[in-house]
C-alpha cells in the first residue's frame, strides 16, 4: 500500500510540474522584447495615439485638403434595377362623397404621388406601382387617398420581401448546416 501511495505521490508531482510547465507557455511573460526606440507603448500613448503620433513628430500643421468623393449613384438606379419585372400599377382615391364631404368649398387635384414596391411569391418578383391621388383644398387643408404604408420611406422593401430574406438566411440555411454537422 505505501509503495502504491509513493508512486501515486510522485505522478501526481510531475503533473503539477507539467501544470505549471504548461501555463508559464500559454498564460507567463511573452517572450516579445522592446527592441526599439521608436516603438509606441501602451504607456507612452496616454489617452489618445493619434496626439502621441502628432507630438513626437513635431511638424506644423498642414493645410487641410477637402476631398470629394468621385463615386456618384447613376440617377433612378432602382427604376434600372426593377425594368426588367413585371409592373402592376394600383390607383388608390377617394371616391367624390368623401371628397365633397372633405372639401365642401371647392378642391383642386395634384399630380399623383407615385411610389413602387417590390411583390414577393414563392419564385416570382413584380413591382407594383402605387399612385395616391393628392387633393388641396381652398381653405389650405390636403387630403391623400388611403393606401398601404410601406415598412421602410423611400424603399421597393415589403414584408413580402422581407420574409422572403428571412426564410432564405434562417429557414432554408438550417438543412444545410444540419447535414454539415457530424451526427454526434
Amino acid at each position: 500500500m505505501s509503495e502504491e501511495n509513493t508512486k501515486l505521490q510522485k505522478k501526481n508531482e510531475e503533473l503539477q510540474v507539467r501544470l505549471k510547465a504548461m501555463l508559464t507557455q500559454m498564460y507567463g511573460r511573452m517572450s516579445e522584447k522592446f527592441t526599439s526606440d521608436d516603438q509606441v507603448t501602451i504607456a507612452d500613448l496616454g489617452a489618445n495615439e493619434a496626439e502621441y503620433v502628432l507630438d513626437t513628430e513635431g511638424h506644423a500643421e498642414e493645410e487641410l485638403v477637402e476631398v470629394k468623393a468621385t463615386r456618384r449613384r447613376l440617377p433612378k438606379k432602382r427604376a434600372i434595377d426593377v425594368s426588367s419585372l413585371p409592373v402592376t400599377v394600383k390607383e388608390y382615391t377617394l371616391s367624390e362623397d368623401e371628397l365633397q364631404d372633405k372639401f365642401p368649398e371647392g378642391r383642386k387635384r395634384f399630380d399623383d404621388e407615385v411610389f413602387r414596391t417590390l411583390e414577393y411569391e414563392p419564385a416570382k418578383f413584380s413591382v407594383t406601382e402605387n399612385h395616391v391621388a393628392v387633393c388641396h383644398g381652398k381653405s389650405g387643408n390636403i387630403a391623400r387617398d388611403p393606401h398601404p404604408k410601406t415598412l421602410l420611406k423611400h424603399s421597393i422593401f415589403t414584408p413580402a420581401v422581407g420574409a422572403a430574406i428571412m426564410n432564405a438566411k434562417y429557414v432554408n440555411a438550417g438543412v444545410s448546416q444540419r447535414l454539415c454537422k457530424p451526427p454526434y
